[in-house]
Formats: structure tokens, C-alpha cells, sequence
């Protein structure tokens, strides 16, 4: 018990200084306050989230496990989220090894904020990206307003960029 208090106490320290330093930062620079708090909630969340999800990257081992077995890891992980899309199911169960690779090599995850812009109307892609949501909710909204549409958990958006060169025709934001 004395361990895992040291421990959080040690974790709550370093954060409450991270944060200290962000702040500074934020006034050194001239940062307006309505931005700066988005910053810093932005930072405490994804401190947050960083607790609550590991990332792959922190799991040192993983780096000595072998290729095949990462990707069957990968597989496992990813395929669920692939398989909302009918393309994607089906590929998956047609052609099981290609999907291993397309989850090993071409799919990450990425923690956005409330607020947080993923792609704007008139952006060229540089490195093509489908977003399916696996949680919170999403908007996306054209330049002249006509389409604005809220999307949640196993939808998905931008397909067309995995087809073909893409120029992005709306506004793709986290709404929470």
C-alpha cells in the first residue's frame, strides 16, 4: 500500500509540474485565457487518457516480440474497429493475411479533445486518413453549411482518401 501511495503521489507531482510549466508557458507567450484553458483542459485530458489507455509505445517488451506475432497483436486489436465497415468486414474474412497487414501497417490510434479539428474543408491530405469513431461524438459540416452531420461510435468518415488523391470538402471536429 505504501508503494502504490508513493507511486501516485510521484505520478500527481510530476503532473501538477507539467502543468505548471504549460501555464507559464502559455503566459509567456501572450496566449489569450480562452485558449489557454482549452490548452491546459486539453492537457488534462489527455493526461487522462494516457493513464486510462496504455499506449504501444510505453510497453517496452513489445519492441522484443517478434514481427508475426505483433501483427497477429495488431490484428486483434484493430480488426473489431475495421470490421464496422462492410468493405472491410468482408476483406477481413476473405482475405485474412492481407488485413493482418493493412492493421499492422495503416491503422493507429489517436485521442482527439472536444473542439479538436481532425481535417478542413479545402486540405489535401498529405498522409491519407479514414477516421472511424470508436467513441464520443464527431461533426462534420460543409464550407456553405448545407451538410452538417453528427457522427458517433462505428461510423465512419473519409473513405474516399484511402481510394483516390482527395481534396477534403467540410470541417471533421471532436464534439466530445
Amino acid at each position: 500500500l505504501t508503494s502504490s501511495m508513493t507511486r501516485l503521489h510521484i505520478l500527481s507531482s510530476r503532473n501538477s509540474l507539467q502543468l505548471a510549466v504549460l501555464r507559464r508557458y502559455l503566459m509567456q507567450n501572450g496566449i489569450s485565457d480562452r485558449l489557454a484553458m482549452r490548452v491546459q483542459r486539453n492537457a488534462l485530458h489527455a493526461m487522462s487518457e494516457h493513464q486510462r489507455l496504455m499506449a504501444e509505445d510505453k510497453v517496452e517488451l513489445l519492441a522484443l516480440v517478434s514481427e508475426p506475432l505483433r501483427v497477429e497483436l495488431h490484428f486483434e486489436m484493430y480488426s473489431p474497429v475495421f470490421e464496422v465497415h462492410p468493405f472491410f468486414e468482408y476483406y477481413s474474412q476473405e482475405y485474412h493475411q492481407v488485413m493482418n497487414k493493412v492493421c499492422h501497417m495503416a491503422a493507429s490510434t489517436i485521442l482527439v479533445s472536444c473542439g479538436d479539428v481532425l481535417f478542413s474543408d479545402g486540405e489535401i491530405p498529405v498522409q491519407p486518413m479514414m477516421f472511424i469513431v470508436c467513441n464520443g461524438t464527431t461533426m462534420y459540416e460543409t464550407a456553405d453549411g448545407l451538410i452538417s452531420e453528427c457522427l458517433g461510435a462505428k461510423e465512419w468518415i473519409a473513405e474516399a482518401v484511402i481510394w483516390t488523391t482527395w481534396m477534403h470538402r467540410g470541417t471533421f471536429k471532436a464534439t466530445s
